[in-house]
């Protein structure tokens, strides 16, 4: 039914466990997904074989040696022998009801995505016990938080849905946001499963940049994302979706301020150039504004608060 795939950092240090609770849960769903590893990283094809995960080494890289998005997008398509695909970060852990929420779409050709939740597992997760779904559900109610809307950690497309992807490297900056708006540009329909289905971001530290998380998001691959991006306004995020799952039933998502903008946005385009809208629209739209940043913190501490 399912192919997730994914590319694993070296199995090292923390985050060796890390992915190996991110894999073990994958392989617990039901009904059990096909998984592919991708990439030749240390520890990879010895974490295929324990998990019963198809290895697939070779990917396109760029001149840093980071696997790009665009290859690994279109070797996973052509080796899955399921219709329904979903790239998943290799730091988060699904719940059991997973692969309840992404068969309740109907959609022939869809995507969708949804905010994780930020958590502290600095643990192997006992598997063997049968409440481990509901211990770290608890755990991520009492101690989590939102990542926030801009912060995607997992795709579920349908096969054959990006055949031109421009080539973004993998864990840095920019790309997650462009898959959204060309779904967007396409007409296809983006679903928000954050209220339906738990994403546990297993936290960790940005050790393998040598600059840290700084690296990671104002670094030279970074900059090079944010190029092939084409600029701001081919950044979307989960607010942008088109329909929002709740109560197991897809539904209009509510207004936002971030969805006000956007109409304003559509309506603008048709009226102005490029350059009046960017300076009109720029402080609010942009994903590096300190409004942006306001916001986020708001919804953070509402999350907080729940």
């Amino acid at each position: 039914m399912l192919t997730i795939f994914s590319v694993p950092k070296p199995f090292v240090g923390d985050i060796n466990t890390i992915q190996r609770n991110a894999i073990k849960s994958w392989t617990l769903l039901e009904p059990k997904p096909e998984i592919l590893l991708i990439g030749d990283e240390r520890g990879t094809a010895e974490a295929a074989v324990e998990f019963g995960a198809i290895h697939i080494p070779t990917v396109g890289r760029n001149s840093h040696g980071t696997p790009l998005i665009s290859s690994i997008f279109d070797v996973a398509q052509k080796c899955s022998t399921t219709n329904l695909m979903c790239y998943v970060n290799c730091d988060i852990v699904f719940l059991d009801n997973f692969v309840e929420h992404v068969k309740r779409i109907e959609f022939p050709t869809f995507l969708m995505v949804g905010q994780r939740t930020n958590l502290d597992v600095n643990y192997a997760i006992d598997f063997s016990n049968q409440q481990w779904h509901e211990s770290i559900r608890s755990e991520s109610l009492q101690y989590g938080e939102r990542g926030g809307f801009a912060a995607i950690d997992y795709f579920v497309f349908s096969k054959g849905l990006y055949n031109s992807i421009p080539e973004f490297a993998v864990g840095r900056i920019g790309w997650d946001n462009w898959l959204l708006w060309k779904t967007k540009s396409m007409g296809v329909p983006i679903i928000d499963a954050t209220n339906g289905i738990t994403a546990i971001h297993q936290n960790h530290s940005y050790g393998h940049f040598t600059g840290g998380e700084v690296e990671f998001r104002h670094g030279s691959e970074a900059k090079v994302n944010l190029e092939l991006a084409g600029g701001w306004k081919h950044y979307h995020n989960i607010e942008d979706a088109d329909w929002a799952l709740a109560n197991s039933r897809l539904n209009k998502p509510h207004s936002t301020l971030w969805r006000m903008l956007r109409l304003a946005e559509r309506f603008l385009v048709k009226k102005t150039s490029d350059t009046i809208l960017e300076q009109i629209l720029r402080p609010f739209l942009h994903p590096d504004s300190s409004f942006r940043r306001m916001v986020s913190r708001v919804r953070q501490n509402c999350f907080l608060l729940k």
